[in-house]
């Protein structure tokens, strides 16, 4: 009997566990749609597995790693904002008063200031994805990066932007309150 290539292999782990592990993701994480990435980024950390002969419990293997994942998407989801959208968005101010002429030139020139703080890869995911509209995928092919970096650059860039903001324009914003 021939021994299955690496694919054949994993193809054959994920038919027979599959609706297991989506189950067993959703009830942890409370949500299909975020089980169904998190079983996703399961599928290729396995796939990054060099080698799989050394696997002795190929399933059990599995659900270490999907063990490993709910972790780490718990660590990521209390540092999470909420969505990258709400980050600037909090920032806004109403636009019948003339001073918010003044409020918006002030914003401006903050958020001009908070984007040079950031790496150039962190700024141009940012600037691409708010500025240029561009999806998480056309960002990471312009960029070079997987969309798990576009999205990790995103969340830093963002709560980077909206604590100096906060910082630089606090007294502004206790001001107009």
């Amino acid at each position: 009997m021939t021994r299955p290539t690496p694919l054949e292999w994993m193809a054959g782990v994920v038919q027979r566990n599959d609706r297991d592990l989506k189950r067993y993701l959703a009830r942890r994480v409370h949500s299909s749609a975020e089980a169904e990435d998190l079983a996703q980024e399961v599928y290729l950390r396995l796939l990054r597995v060099k080698r799989k002969d050394l696997i002795r419990s190929p399933e059990a293997f599995l659900f270490r790693i999907a063990s490993n994942a709910i972790y780490e998407w718990r660590l990521r989801a209390r540092n999470r904002l909420p969505h990258s959208h709400a980050a600037l968005e909090s920032l806004e101010c109403p636009r019948s008063e003339p001073a918010n002429e003044i409020w918006r030139a002030e914003l401006g020139d903050a958020l001009g200031a908070a984007l040079q703080q950031l790496s150039p890869k962190c700024r141009a995911c940012v600037l691409l994805h708010r500025r240029e509209q561009l999806t998480y995928t056309e960002v990471g092919q312009r960029l070079g990066i997987s969309v798990g970096m576009v999205k990790k650059y995103l969340a830093q860039g963002l709560a980077l932007c909206r604590e100096y903001m906060s910082q630089r324009l606090g007294s502004s914003t206790e001001e107009r309150d």
